[in-house]
């Protein structure tokens, strides 16, 4: 396609509307059968990585049906950077060859140099084992609007769990952390941290938002 001065323009790309609350809960759905849930994860034969996937949640999207799918993939241990990611996989019709998957929406997290267990616990397997039972607990409980990762704020006994996220599902990043105050082990502060960040993919023909 040719605009004025000559100058070629893109075809008009196609717009993908998501119904928000629809995607909310597939993600909450997704958080609570996940790492948090105790779902066995794979090991990728290429990669070496842990992999866990849900799908067959159905949806409907510009007035066709879908399935949500999740995947969660990550490598590591006191620090395991990793990502998660949803698609729409189009459900096969008459004449159609194959399933159309669609990767929508994205969430990286453990990248940043400073992620994982604080350098003094880093070799302690005994603690990241305590650290990392917490986490599951918060993560079973994520935030019914904004299902990112665990809640604002929560709290069990010695343990504290904090996520703070700037923006919405489309678009975010934000710290989580866990802190521990254990006066018999002398133990006052953070013990794990790590970034957080994702939001919807564009792609080159494809406007994904949510409606």
């Amino acid at each position: 396609m040719v605009g004025q001065c000559g100058m070629r323009t893109s075809p008009e790309r196609k717009v993908l509307g998501i119904p928000t609350q629809d995607f909310i809960d597939f993600l909450i759905h997704a958080k609570k059968k996940g790492y948090a849930g105790e779902k066995e994860y794979n090991i990728d034969k290429i990669t070496g990585e842990k992999v866990l996937s849900i799908s067959g949640y159905f949806v409907s999207v510009n007035s066709k049906g879908y399935t949500f799918s999740y995947e969660d993939r990550y490598s590591g241990y006191f620090k395991a950077p990793g990502r998660e990611i949803v698609s729409l996989t189009k459900i096969e019709e008459i004449g159609q060859p194959q399933n159309i998957h669609i990767p929508i929406w994205t969430m990286c997290y453990g990248f940043h140099p400073e992620d994982g267990m604080q350098d003094r616990f880093k070799s302690d397997q005994k603690m990241a084992h305590e650290v990392f039972t917490f986490l599951k607990q918060a993560l079973s409980n994520p935030d019914k609007d904004r299902p990112l990762r665990g809640p604002k704020e929560f709290e069990n006994g010695i343990w504290t769990y904090n996520f703070y996220p700037n923006g919405y599902i489309d678009g975010f990043e934000g710290p989580e952390s866990i802190s521990c105050i254990d006066r018999k082990r002398k133990i006052c502060g953070t013990l794990f941290k790590q970034h957080v960040s994702g939001g919807l993919i564009q792609h080159k023909d494809l406007e994904v938002k949510l409606v």
